[in-house]
C-alpha cells in the first residue's frame, strides 16, 4: 500500500513540475515583442518606439533635476544623466575644466 502511494505521490510531482515548465514556456511567447529577447533588436525597438506615445517621446529626451521620467506602462525606469563635456557633478564630487572650454582659450 505504501508503495502505491510511493508512486502516484511521485508520478503527481513529476506531471506537476512538467506542465509547470510548458506552462512557463507558454507565458514567455506572451510577452511583447520589445520585451521578447529572441526578436532582433532592431524589431525590439521598432515595436517599443510605435506603443510610445509623443509626450513619453519627449520625455526621454530631457528631464527635471538631470533624471527622466519613468514610462511605468512600458516598464522603463527613469534614467540618470551627467553633464556631458563638464563630468559628473554631484554633491561631493571633484569638478574639473571642460574639455571644450580648455581647448577654446
Amino acid at each position: 500500500m505504501r508503495i502505491k502511494t510511493f508512486y502516484l505521490l511521485t508520478t503527481l510531482l513529476i506531471s506537476f513540475i512538467t506542465y509547470s515548465f510548458i506552462l512557463m514556456e507558454s507565458t514567455s511567447t506572451n510577452l511583447p515583442k520589445y520585451q521578447n529577447s529572441s526578436v532582433s533588436i532592431e524589431e525590439r525597438v521598432d515595436d517599443l518606439i510605435s506603443r510610445m506615445t509623443l509626450e513619453e517621446k519627449i520625455d526621454l529626451l530631457g528631464g527635471t533635476g538631470f533624471e527622466t521620467k519613468a514610462i511605468e506602462r512600458l516598464g522603463i525606469p527613469p534614467l540618470n544623466m551627467t553633464d556631458g563635456p563638464v563630468g559628473v557633478r554631484w554633491k561631493r564630487s571633484t569638478a574639473f575644466p571642460s574639455g571644450i572650454s580648455m581647448a577654446s582659450t
